[in-house]
């Protein structure tokens, strides 16, 4: 899948200006992003099944291509029909189970079907939301927030979209507050959240300083398992410690 990524971009990047017969032989094929506008930002492809899924961010389209022939399948930018150009964001990263796409972009969250390109529910919340989702089977996470006041951290169904807040913390000093991306993964049969605290400022003396706090919650058990020591960073300027977190044989892993 590394490979046909790769493959990919460099397709969209290339343009339509070289004889086909002047492409190695590994690409297949060649398309277009169909967008009025100058300069494009594009997420990675999502790979599914047989489908490949562009997100033109600065668009706010989404274009499904066939894997093996790039026959563009279908477009969906339902978002930007109904709400205009500021939802335009999707997606930082999506998650896909049973066929819905669910993917989002500030207060707005959609489940899309990836056969059709059609929308099969979506929710628009007074809260602003990361266009980051992570899931396990029919169950995906995502962050909400209040600027500097409080976060949420919300598990959804895929089905329906309805989401539950699982834990939320707030301002509660002088200290300013954020968190990282949350990250659902599955471990000995159970499913678990993992996500960061974090308070920030300066102190007396003007310096710049940084204190993170790891959660680990039992989503089976509807528990929270435990809180870390505090993170330490190399320079407290380097922000947080595992914006994106990854969890692998047993160990959470923060950069």
């Amino acid at each position: 899948m590394k490979f046909l990524k790769a493959s990919i971009l460099l397709l969209f990047f290339a343009g339509c200006q070289k004889d086909e017969n002047s492409y190695p032989k590994y690409v297949l094929w060649e398309n277009s992003i169909p967008s009025q506008h100058v300069f494009n930002t594009l997420y990675d492809p999502i790979i599914y099944y047989d489908k490949v899924i562009i997100p033109d961010q600065d668009a706010g389209i989404l274009i499904c291509l066939n894997k093996t022939s790039g026959k563009e399948l279908w477009q969906w930018n339902d978002a930007t029909l109904e709400y205009g150009d500021q939802a335009d964001g999707f997606s930082g990263r999506s998650y896909i189970y049973d066929g819905i796409f669910v993917t989002g972009d500030r207060n707005l969250t959609y489940g899309i079907d990836v056969k059709t390109g059609e929308t099969v529910w979506h929710h628009r919340r007074e809260l602003n939301s990361a266009p980051y989702i992570t899931g396990v089977g029919s169950k995906f996470v995502n962050r909400e927030w209040i600027f500097n006041s409080k976060i949420w951290i919300n598990v959804g169904d895929v089905y329906t979209g309805e989401v539950r807040s699982i834990f939320e913390f707030e301002r509660d000093d002088e200290h300013e507050i954020s968190g990282n991306l949350p990250l659902l993964f599955e471990y000995d049969g159970e499913e678990f959240l993992t996500f960061s605290k974090i308070k920030f400022g300066q102190n007396s003396n003007n310096e710049y300083f940084s204190y993170q706090w790891l959660h680990l919650y039992n989503l089976t058990e509807d528990k929270l398992e435990w809180i870390s020591d505090t993170i330490p960073l190399e320079h407290n300027l380097s922000g947080t410690a595992g914006l994106r977190p990854v969890f692998e044989d047993g160990q959470i892993l923060l950069a």
